[in-house]
């Protein structure tokens, strides 16, 4: 029976810009050669601690985390077999721009 291949794996943190973790979100990496044609493409959701792993993944990835209420972030990976590698995701608040209508509530 032939060895097992050497594990690969990524793992990581999703926090807010103050440090804090980001509990639920959707963090998907995906093969960058491959953008678009669904190639590899994994889903993982953070834990309690904003932590995420997957397996078996390897190659140039893109690493994209994805909250409510909280802009969307990607990291460029790169793991080859045998390697592991542990990422910082740094989420920022959704901040909406207010809106202004020329004449409302203007004082005269």
């Amino acid at each position: 029976m032939p060895a097992p291949g050497p594990r690969h794996w990524i793992a990581g943190i999703v926090v807010r810009a103050d440090g804090s973790p980001v509990v639920h979100a959707r963090v998907r990496v995906s093969s960058a050669a491959d953008a678009g044609s669904g190639a590899l493409s994994r889903d993982a959701e953070t834990d309690a601690s904003g932590r995420f792993v997957l397996d078996g993944v390897s190659g140039v990835l893109r690493v994209a985390a994805r909250a409510p209420g909280l802009t969307s972030a990607e990291r460029p990976c790169r793991v080859v077999a045998g390697d592991r590698a542990v990422l910082v995701i740094v989420a920022e608040e959704r901040v909406a721009a207010p809106v202004i209508v020329p004449g409302v509530g203007a004082r005269r």
